[in-house]
Protein backbone atom coordinates (compact mmCIF):
# COMPACT_ATOMS: atom_id res chain seq x y z
CA UNK A 1 0.00 0.00 0.00
CA UNK A 2 2.81 2.54 0.84
CA UNK A 3 4.76 2.13 -2.36
CA UNK A 4 1.10 2.34 -4.27
CA UNK A 5 0.94 5.67 -2.35
CA UNK A 6 4.72 6.57 -3.08
CA UNK A 7 4.03 5.91 -6.73
CA UNK A 8 0.81 7.94 -7.00
CA UNK A 9 2.28 10.85 -5.25
CA UNK A 10 5.21 11.21 -7.61
CA UNK A 11 3.36 10.73 -10.23
CA UNK A 12 1.35 13.34 -9.36
CA UNK A 13 3.72 15.94 -8.63
CA UNK A 14 5.65 15.02 -12.38
CA UNK A 15 2.29 16.21 -13.45
CA UNK A 16 2.65 19.14 -11.69
CA UNK A 17 6.20 19.81 -12.66
CA UNK A 18 5.35 19.30 -15.83
CA UNK A 19 2.52 21.79 -16.12
CA UNK A 20 4.35 23.94 -14.29
CA UNK A 21 7.19 23.80 -17.24
CA UNK A 22 4.37 24.45 -19.89
CA UNK A 23 2.73 27.49 -18.19
CA UNK A 24 5.74 29.09 -16.63
CA UNK A 25 8.63 27.91 -19.08
CA UNK A 26 11.81 26.46 -18.28
CA UNK A 27 14.91 26.44 -20.60
CA UNK A 28 16.06 24.26 -22.37
CA UNK A 29 19.68 23.11 -21.49
CA UNK A 30 22.39 21.72 -23.92
CA UNK A 31 25.80 22.68 -22.28
CA UNK A 32 27.38 23.37 -19.58
CA UNK A 33 28.19 26.44 -20.85
CA UNK A 34 24.21 27.15 -21.05
CA UNK A 35 23.25 25.70 -17.47
CA UNK A 36 26.09 28.02 -15.38
CA UNK A 37 25.02 31.01 -17.80
CA UNK A 38 20.99 30.72 -17.30
CA UNK A 39 21.83 30.56 -13.17
CA UNK A 40 24.36 33.27 -13.58
CA UNK A 41 21.04 34.83 -15.05
CA UNK A 42 19.13 34.45 -12.03
CA UNK A 43 16.22 31.61 -14.57
CA UNK A 44 15.15 29.08 -12.07
CA UNK A 45 13.88 25.76 -14.40
CA UNK A 46 16.04 24.24 -16.68
CA UNK A 47 15.22 21.08 -18.52
CA UNK A 48 18.39 18.98 -19.92
CA UNK A 49 18.42 18.16 -23.52
CA UNK A 50 21.98 16.61 -23.41
CA UNK A 51 24.61 14.81 -21.55
CA UNK A 52 26.47 17.47 -19.80
CA UNK A 53 29.93 16.88 -18.11
CA UNK A 54 30.77 19.59 -15.96
CA UNK A 55 34.50 21.10 -15.82
CA UNK A 56 34.14 22.49 -12.62
CA UNK A 57 31.17 21.54 -9.66
CA UNK A 58 27.72 23.83 -10.30
CA UNK A 59 27.11 26.08 -7.50
CA UNK A 60 23.57 26.49 -6.37
CA UNK A 61 23.71 30.07 -3.89
CA UNK A 62 26.83 31.96 -2.55
CA UNK A 63 26.40 31.38 0.89
CA UNK A 64 24.76 34.68 1.33
CA UNK A 65 21.11 36.30 1.92
CA UNK A 66 20.52 35.65 -1.51
CA UNK A 67 18.89 32.44 -1.86
CA UNK A 68 18.27 31.58 -5.12
CA UNK A 69 15.82 28.76 -5.90
CA UNK A 70 16.44 26.10 -8.87
CA UNK A 71 14.61 23.11 -10.55
CA UNK A 72 16.68 21.16 -12.79
CA UNK A 73 14.88 18.09 -14.75
CA UNK A 74 17.29 15.99 -15.95
CA UNK A 75 15.00 14.98 -18.59
CA UNK A 76 16.68 10.99 -18.97
CA UNK A 77 20.27 12.93 -19.20
CA UNK A 78 23.68 12.65 -17.26
CA UNK A 79 24.57 15.00 -15.41
CA UNK A 80 28.31 14.77 -14.61
CA UNK A 81 32.28 15.21 -13.65
CA UNK A 82 34.85 12.99 -14.90
CA UNK A 83 37.61 13.68 -12.28
CA UNK A 84 40.96 11.63 -12.25
CA UNK A 85 41.29 12.08 -8.46
CA UNK A 86 39.22 13.09 -5.00
CA UNK A 87 39.25 16.55 -4.42
CA UNK A 88 37.79 18.57 -1.22
CA UNK A 89 35.47 20.39 -3.78
CA UNK A 90 35.28 17.83 -6.49
CA UNK A 91 31.03 17.46 -5.96
CA UNK A 92 29.28 17.51 -9.28
CA UNK A 93 26.61 19.93 -7.45
CA UNK A 94 26.92 22.01 -4.40
CA UNK A 95 24.21 23.96 -2.80
CA UNK A 96 25.35 26.71 -0.96
CA UNK A 97 22.43 28.77 1.23
CA UNK A 98 19.98 28.05 -1.87
CA UNK A 99 17.28 26.10 -2.64
CA UNK A 100 17.69 22.97 -5.33
CA UNK A 101 14.97 20.47 -6.64
CA UNK A 102 16.41 17.84 -9.10
CA UNK A 103 14.41 15.24 -10.40
CA UNK A 104 13.56 13.27 -13.94
CA UNK A 105 11.11 13.41 -16.05
CA UNK A 106 11.91 10.52 -18.14
CA UNK A 107 9.69 7.50 -18.23
CA UNK A 108 12.38 5.24 -16.95
CA UNK A 109 14.22 7.64 -14.35
CA UNK A 110 17.21 7.50 -16.85
CA UNK A 111 18.24 10.93 -15.27
CA UNK A 112 21.44 10.61 -13.20
CA UNK A 113 24.34 12.34 -11.19
CA UNK A 114 27.77 10.86 -11.53
CA UNK A 115 30.93 10.91 -11.83
CA UNK A 116 31.99 13.33 -9.13
CA UNK A 117 34.97 12.59 -6.54
CA UNK A 118 34.99 15.00 -3.61
CA UNK A 119 35.75 14.20 0.23
CA UNK A 120 32.49 14.82 1.09
CA UNK A 121 29.06 14.36 -0.91
CA UNK A 122 30.57 13.38 -4.19
CA UNK A 123 27.29 13.42 -5.93
CA UNK A 124 25.43 16.86 -4.21
CA UNK A 125 26.62 18.63 -1.12
CA UNK A 126 24.21 20.27 0.55
CA UNK A 127 25.27 23.18 3.13
CA UNK A 128 23.48 24.38 5.88
CA UNK A 129 20.50 26.95 5.50
CA UNK A 130 20.11 25.03 1.94
CA UNK A 131 16.98 22.86 1.01
CA UNK A 132 17.64 19.79 -1.33
CA UNK A 133 14.52 17.80 -2.74
CA UNK A 134 15.06 14.87 -5.25
CA UNK A 135 13.05 12.46 -6.87
CA UNK A 136 13.57 9.78 -9.77
CA UNK A 137 17.23 10.75 -9.84
CA UNK A 138 20.26 7.21 -9.83
CA UNK A 139 23.21 8.61 -8.40
CA UNK A 140 25.90 6.60 -10.02
CA UNK A 141 29.96 6.08 -9.93
CA UNK A 142 30.27 9.00 -7.25
CA UNK A 143 33.46 8.22 -4.48
CA UNK A 144 34.58 10.01 -1.48
CA UNK A 145 37.54 9.22 0.21
CA UNK A 146 40.32 11.59 1.73
CA UNK A 147 44.07 11.87 1.98
CA UNK A 148 44.29 13.07 5.29
CA UNK A 149 43.29 10.32 7.30
CA UNK A 150 39.78 11.02 7.98
CA UNK A 151 36.68 9.45 6.47
CA UNK A 152 34.65 11.07 3.80
CA UNK A 153 30.89 10.91 3.94
CA UNK A 154 27.93 10.77 1.48
CA UNK A 155 28.98 9.06 -1.71
CA UNK A 156 25.57 10.20 -3.18
CA UNK A 157 24.50 13.21 -1.05
CA UNK A 158 26.00 14.09 2.22
CA UNK A 159 23.35 17.27 4.38
CA UNK A 160 25.48 19.62 6.61
CA UNK A 161 24.28 20.14 9.72
CA UNK A 162 21.23 22.52 9.42
CA UNK A 163 20.58 21.68 5.81
CA UNK A 164 17.42 20.00 4.52
CA UNK A 165 16.57 17.10 2.80
CA UNK A 166 13.52 16.54 1.16
CA UNK A 167 13.39 12.70 -0.79
CA UNK A 168 10.03 12.26 -2.70
CA UNK A 169 11.55 9.28 -4.25
CA UNK A 170 15.35 8.14 -4.39
CA UNK A 171 16.22 5.44 -6.69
Amino acid sequence: MRNRFVFLFVTLLTLVQQAWAIEYGSTDISSEEELKDAINKGKKDFCLRANITLSEKLTIGDGSDNKPTVTIDLNGHKLSRSLSANENYGMVIYVNGGTLTIWDSSSDNSGSIEGGRSFNGAGILCESGSTLTIFGVTFRNNDVSRNDGLHGRGGAIYIDDGGQEKFVKFV
